[in-house]
């Protein structure tokens, strides 16, 4: 998609181009807004209102699922994050309780998800210092601990919080990869489906200025929606209102 397009070189004024999905999706409601007030006989024949509707719907309905994706991995997002804020000084009360109970042999910890190395000094645990880590330390936790006889779990924080805190983190991480595939399937499709609509416009706006102004760039361009700029860097002309 070009940002501009070259027409009247005698004019000071060419036309200017939005980037964004949502601008253009702006323009195509300003200019089917304008074609829809004039008579059908003045309205674009090959680009009338019936051959852009669909092209705006398409690109506003694809906008809004990406828009939904993306707020509902957020949403899924902080869920886990407020989970594991919840979770992490139960992990350190945990950890001590394992180190505790299996002093003789810190190694056995791996068996609950914990990492640990070999130093000068003997097995060592290695914390886990990041959400990542956190996360897995917790799900490998539960799923060990849920193996043992009641009698041998640690009691303090119960098992079943525990589990409560792994079940959420589980679901919400699954809830968030989905989001994150729609959302890039639906910015897939609100890009094709923006880049139909521009395409469509240009055509417009090249048709309007051949036909119907005589290969003229004219402020009239504004009535459409379409941005006017003043070459050599002038101040832009700003489009006219759309109708409502």
């Amino acid at each position: 998609m070009s940002t501009s397009m070259k027409f009247d070189a005698q004019s000071d004024l060419e036309l200017h181009w939005p980037l964004s999905d949502a601008e253009i999706i702006g323009l195509g409601e300003s200019f089917l807004a304008h074609e829809i007030k004039l008579p059908t006989t003045e309205q674009l024949k090959d680009l009338s209102p019936e051959f852009f509707t669909p092209l705006l719907n398409r690109a506003k309905i694809a906008a809004v699922e990406a828009s939904a994706g993306e707020a509902q991995r957020a949403q899924a997002a902080e869920v886990v994050r407020q989970a594991m804020e919840k979770a992490h000084p139960l992990l350190d009360k945990v950890i001590l309780h394992l180190k505790s109970r299996h002093a003789d042999n810190l190694a056995e910890l791996e068996q609950w998800g914990l990492k640990t190395k070999i130093g000068a000094r003997g097995v060592s645990v290695i914390m886990p210092n990041n959400d990542t880590a956190r996360r897995d330390f917790l799900l490998a936790y539960v799923e060990k601990e849920a193996t043992l006889p009641a009698a041998q779990q640690i009691t303090d924080p119960p098992l079943s919080e525990m589990q409560a805190l792994a079940n959420v983190v589980k679901q919400n991480r699954s809830d968030r990869t989905e989001q994150t595939m729609r959302r890039v399937r639906g910015v897939a499709v609100r890009t094709e489906a923006s880049q139909r609509l521009i395409d469509a416009l240009q055509a417009a706006a090249a048709t309007l200025i051949v036909i119907c102004f005589e290969g003229k760039v004219t402020r009239e361009l504004q009535a459409w929606g379409f941005n006017l700029v003043a070459k050599n860097g002038g101040v832009k002309e700003q489009p006219a209102p759309s109708a409502t």
